[in-house]
């Protein structure tokens, strides 16, 4: 990596710190002065706040009640996350569960709980980092800082989302699955293998493995990953522990959220949603465009072993976060893996800055409004209104996707 590319990146992300730092701090005077809520403020209103502002953190909470027996209510999270969040729920009393889910949040024992599932969450990043030879340990600690800071990552922790398990988790198997130590890579295994189990798409980091011809990990790596999916269902109450429920489940869900608006996804169906809304056309073909990225993303990762290393987990994670039905923009936090990979890569790349470019827009938080001129025929009485970072975030990763792959196809006339 150039030192100056890699200066730039520092310095942005000192400045997002020092921006989202102030903004937070405003949002929290204002909050806690009655001058205010948690929808307010210019750098914020790209949260699902903007939505349901009595609705924060509501992945955790609302996760807590269902304890061992979400499917019968319609979750549609894997079953091991739903027994993680019945053990946080195990403290709440029962005359606070009677009330409903905002009683857990004004509870102490509910705060108590979110407050010890955000530091696993930091916990698990620190461990993930603990290894990285990439990095000193005064860049490890100020990009752990600056991940806090991001956008994605603000509004997981404004959800209470698992990704924040799950990401440091996926990461801890990428910094390790090519160890020589063999304790070092069953760690990575394992890691995954709890990283798939909670959000089912980080099992595509799996084909480093088969990239690497690890087939014994790689065959280690499916056994664990079943049994990691598949076991908790027999710790499930009576009724929820059918697999077939929560596949009905998701399939219900990614209907109900392609009705609420464009806003807050990145997913590809939805960027192809929102221009076929804006400009009046129709794109034919968007299922085959999702299996095409599925398809070539995955075999550019197999085949092209010249590819640099954050190429490939960065195709990768676009998987995660372009081919499901819905992807919130906390999914973007896949991309801090690839980006990492890029900043502690040691050869210069002619597309550096434009790279850079494209993982900032990703991360930052801009400072422009949610809503303006152009979209009010998109954002007519849609529940999650597109917005402008929703746009550029989209674009952003559309392009990230187009031109890896546009650059490390291996078209006959060009030379490597």
């Amino acid at each position: 990596m150039h030192r100056k590319i890699k200066t730039w990146a520092y310095a942005i992300l000192l400045l997002n710190i020092v921006v989202a730092g102030i903004g937070i701090a405003k949002l929290l005077f204002d909050v806690f002065t009655g001058n205010g809520n948690t929808q307010d403020g210019l750098l914020f209103q790209n949260l699902h706040l903007t939505a349901y502002s009595t609705d924060s953190f509501m992945d955790f909470f609302n996760s807590i009640q269902y304890g061992r027996k979400p499917y019968t209510t319609g979750v549609i999270y894997p079953p091991l996350i739903n027994l993680i969040y019945a053990i946080f729920g195990m403290g709440i009393p029962d005359s606070v569960k009677a009330q409903g889910t905002l009683a857990y949040r004004t509870s102490l024992q509910g705060i108590v709980a979110l407050v010890l599932f955000y530091v696993m969450a930091v916990l698990l990043y620190i461990i993930a980092w603990r290894d990285d030879s990439r990095f000193t340990n005064k860049e490890k600690f100020f990009l752990i800082t600056a991940t806090f800071f991001t956008l994605p990552f603000i509004f997981a922790v404004e959800r209470g989302n698992s990704l924040l398990w799950c990401v440091p988790l996926t990461m801890l198997f990428v910094n390790n699955y090519n160890k020589k130590e063999k304790s070092k890579r069953i760690l990575a295994i394992v890691a995954l293998a709890l990283a798939a189990s909670m959000k089912i798409y980080p099992a595509f980091f799996g084909i480093l493995l088969v990239r690497e011809k690890k087939w014994k990990e790689a065959l280690t790596a499916v056994v664990v990953g079943a049994i990691t999916m598949f076991a908790p269902f027999l710790l499930m109450e009576k009724g929820n522990r059918s697999p077939l429920l929560w596949l009905s489940n998701i399939t219900k869900t990614s209907e109900m959220f392609q009705s609420t608006g464009y806003g807050f996804k990145v997913n590809l169906s939805n960027t192809i949603g929102f221009i076929e809304s804006e400009f009046g056309i129709h794109i034919t073909g968007t299922n085959f465009l999702i299996i095409a990225v599925l398809l070539i993303n995955s075999l550019l990762v197999l085949i092209k072993k010249n590819m640099p290393q954050w190429k490939c987990i960065a195709l990768l994670a676009l998987i995660t976060i372009l081919v499901p039905g819905f992807s919130y923009t906390y999914t973007i936090m896949f991309m801090l893996i690839p980006f990492f990979c890029f900043l502690g890569s040691e050869h210069d790349q002619k597309w550096d800055c434009y790279y850079l470019i494209l993982f900032m827009l990703m991360f930052v938080l801009l400072p422009i409004k949610n809503q303006f001129g152009g979209l009010e025929a998109i954002n007519m009485d849609a529940v999650y209104p597109l917005g402008w970072t929703t746009i550029v975030e989209s674009v952003a990763l559309f392009l990230m996707e187009v031109s890896i792959v546009i650059e490390e196809l291996p078209l006959k006339n060009r030379e490597k």
